[in-house]
């Protein structure tokens, strides 16, 4: 028998659904929601920070799953290498296995090969090791809520597609903490501007304003800049009218399925997993199925971080059926250069020892 394969390929919200059934998440949410602010006094009261001796960038969010936090780290270590530093990058290495690279840690040495990154659920270890590298600035991936490790500059990022406004806490909705605690950053930059109207965006820069009037704020979009196509460089408009089996295990599937429609992508199937999916053999036997249907197969069509688990399952020699890998980057409408200014008195006044 066939394996089971959804044959409508759906738009699908953003994280429409909380995690769990509403009524055990509203009697979840309260709870956590205590735990959180008990956690987050004892850090504003100074407990349990640890200073590592080198400036630390912290690139975070509010909300669990996806809001493009990879590609604007990679940016920010662009951007600080440009000016003169050594950056590296700290990261928890979520659901790595034993000596294997977390899904983020993969994505990045895959784009920028020289960048040095840690992966330890210990930022402070993490970033430790990474000074002993050489490195002479931290760059904290996923570091909002992951206090421990003094920072110098806290750049929350919040998904246009995603209002923060709009969410509950964890795990009623999406929110790890209230979206109050974004008093505590220092910059706002609301992502995937390209997939919301303007009024969306302008309501998100109003409250974070409401929050703090200080706010550095940049508006940025996600790009498709290139398709690698087996190893192949391709232009995203390659993509227009080709049949394509879509399949990705990231935070925000919905992001990834509009790209997908927007540039001409005729889905044939969709195939969406939890975040952080560790794809099978068995998942690859699926996914190579639902490429061969019909009479020209599909291509399949997934991420750059859900392909460093994939692609050991589906060898070239193995299949008949193109793979395409859209490459991302993060680009800004509005802010850049003052994003960067910050980035880059925080990196200094820390080096001098600085208020």
């Amino acid at each position: 028998m066939p394996p089971t394969m959804r044959r409508d390929p759906p738009t699908l919200p953003c994280m429409a659904r909380p995690p769990v059934p509403r009524i055990l998440g509203a009697i979840a949410a309260p709870v956590y929601g205590l735990g959180v602010r008990a956690r987050n006094r004892r850090f504003d009261a100074g407990c349990d920070i640890s200073s590592v001796g080198a400036p630390v960038i912290s690139v975070g969010n509010l909300s669990a799953g996806g809001t493009g936090k990879s590609p604007a780290v990679l940016w920010l270590a662009l951007r600080m290498i440009e000016k003169g530093y050594t950056p590296g990058v700290a990261t928890r290495g979520y659901k790595a296995k034993p000596g294997r690279a977390g899904d983020e840690q993969a994505e990045m040495h895959e784009r920028l090969p020289e960048l040095a990154i840690e992966a330890d659920p210990v930022r402070t270890a993490a970033a430790r090791r990474l000074i002993d590298r050489g490195c002479d600035l931290i760059l904290l991936d996923d570091g909002f809520q992951h206090r421990r490790l003094g920072r110098d500059l806290d750049i929350v990022l919040l998904d246009a597609t995603r209002p923060v406004f709009d969410d509950r806490l964890l795990p009623l909705g999406y929110l790890r903490e209230s979206a109050a605690s974004l008093g505590r950053a220092h910059a706002v930059i609301i992502t995937r501007c390209e997939s919301a109207d303007e009024q969306t965006v302008t309501k998100l820069e109003r409250f974070a304003l409401g929050i703090n009037p200080s706010f550095v704020i940049a508006r940025a979009e996600h790009r498709w800049d290139t398709l690698e196509i087996d190893g192949e460089q391709a232009p995203p408009e390659s993509l227009d009218g080709r049949p394509v089996v879509l399949a990705c295990g990231i935070g925000n599937p919905g992001a990834f399925v509009a790209n997908a429609q927007a540039h001409g992508a005729l889905i044939r199937s969709t195939v969406v997993m939890r975040d952080h999916h560790d794809w099978s053999a068995i998942d690859a036997d699926r996914l190579s199925y639902a490429c061969d249907q019909g009479g020209e197969p599909a291509a399949l069509l997934t991420t750059a971080k859900d392909w460093v688990k994939l692609t050991r399952h589906l060898p070239r020699s193995n299949r008949r059926f193109d793979v395409i890998v859209p490459r991302l980057s993060i680009g800004f409408t509005h802010g850049e250069s003052d994003l960067v200014a910050l980035a880059v008195q925080a990196g200094e006044r820390a080096r001098t020892g600085g208020a």
